[in-house]
């Protein structure tokens, strides 16, 4: 079965807070706030949600179930040929070239 995986708001001090947890922040966004405090996007599992939850220097904020997210995506993908002759589109610089193989 998967992990169920959570993307997150947190809200603290130093990033000493975090060191030793699964926190996947790789490409989101850090934030010095005004007070001094850091305010990042994470990705976490829901083991590291809870431990999140229980440390008093981390102010926690789920902001969506990433399968639910990644589900509702998928239904918006079509898996059906849009062409009614079943062909598939050749791009116009590939038009008229051969290849060797």
């Amino acid at each position: 079965m998967a992990q169920q995986r959570f993307e997150v708001l947190l809200h603290l001090k130093s990033l000493k807070a975090i060191s030793g947890l699964a926190v996947d922040s790789a490409c989101m966004p850090r934030r010095k706030r005004a007070d001094g405090t850091i305010e990042m996007v994470a990705v976490v599992t829901g083991d590291t949600l809870k431990r999140l939850q229980r440390k008093r220097t981390v102010s926690v904020e789920v902001l969506a179930d990433t399968s639910a997210a990644a589900k509702a995506a998928a239904d918006q993908v079509s898996r059906t040929n849009r062409y009614a002759d079943g062909s598939l589109p050749v791009a116009l610089g590939l038009q008229g070239v051969r290849r060797v193989d």
